[in-house]
This record gives C-alpha cells, sequence and structure tokens, in this order.
C-alpha cells in the first residue's frame, strides 16, 4: 500500500538522486515517455502521487506566490510588448529602463544570453527532427506515386 512520503524518510538512495523523485517513479516516467515518445504533466502527476511524492504545505503555499508575483512583473511591458521588469540574482526585480545598477544589469544579460542560446539550441533539434520526418515522408509519397503508375502499366 502506498503511504505518503515525508522528505525525512527517504532512504540515502533517494536522496542522492538529484530530482527528490524516487526511482521507481523516475523509471515508470521514463518507460512511459520512451514507450509512447511523449508523456503529459498530468501522467507523470498521477504516478508521482502513486509513488507518494508530496510536499510541504507551506514551501507549496510560498512557491505559488511567487509565481503569482513573477506573472505580475512580467506584466510589466513597454509600448511595444517588451518586458521593462526582469528577475535578478536572488529574486531581485528590476525595472531596467530606470535601472543603474550595472551589476544587476550584467547579470540579467548573461542570464538572458544563456537562456536564448538553450532555446535556440531546442529549435535547432526540432528544426532538425521537423527536415528528416518531411524527408520520410516525402519519400513513402514518392514510393505510393511510385506503385500508382506501376499499376497502371
Amino acid at each position: 500500500m502506498n503511504k505518503k512520503r515525508n522528505p525525512s524518510d527517504e532512504t540515502d538512495a533517494e536522496k542522492s538522486g538529484s530530482s527528490g523523485i524516487p526511482p521507481e517513479a523516475e523509471q515508470e516516467i521514463f518507460d512511459r515517455l520512451f514507450r509512447q515518445m511523449s508523456v503529459s504533466s498530468d501522467e507523470m502527476a498521477e504516478i508521482l502521487e502513486r509513488h507518494g511524492v508530496c510536499g510541504d504545505p507551506d514551501a507549496l503555499q510560498k512557491n505559488y506566490r511567487k509565481r503569482v508575483a513573477q506573472r505580475l512583473m512580467a506584466g510589466f511591458r513597454d509600448s511595444e510588448g517588451k518586458r521593462e521588469v526582469l528577475a535578478g540574482k536572488g529574486g531581485a526585480y528590476y525595472f531596467v529602463p530606470l535601472c543603474n545598477d550595472l551589476d544587476a544589469l550584467n547579470d540579467i544579460e548573461q542570464r538572458l544570453q544563456h537562456q536564448a542560446a538553450g532555446v535556440n539550441g531546442s529549435s535547432k533539434m526540432v528544426t532538425k527532427r521537423i527536415g528528416v520526418l518531411r524527408n520520410i515522408l516525402d519519400g513513402l509519397k514518392g514510393v505510393r506515386r511510385k506503385k500508382k503508375t506501376d499499376s497502371k502499366k
């Protein structure tokens, strides 16, 4: 029977995982991902619930409030729709058009460039996979056309 897990009940093996997810749950998620080539967040949540993964209610509320505040800050936009308030180190938000803190601005710029590089890398991977699938589909269409012309003879 699955019981709710308390972080202090974790074994050393479970604590060693960087995700904080029990190895069995992690394996179930990966099995589903690689078997179906996708896994939804709802499916992962169900798996984690079955394995008794839960968080501290106070910490969950604090994180929720931080997300709400982050959405508020993300709503500050200029007339062209660009964000004017950006996060720096330590969870501090800066109104960039009037910010005079060079260290904070350098940190924000570096993080944005790092995020952009990550997104660009992921975009290239997706574009490459689209190209592979289109080539396969084009090849299959060519085989179908060829079979149709062969059968007309």
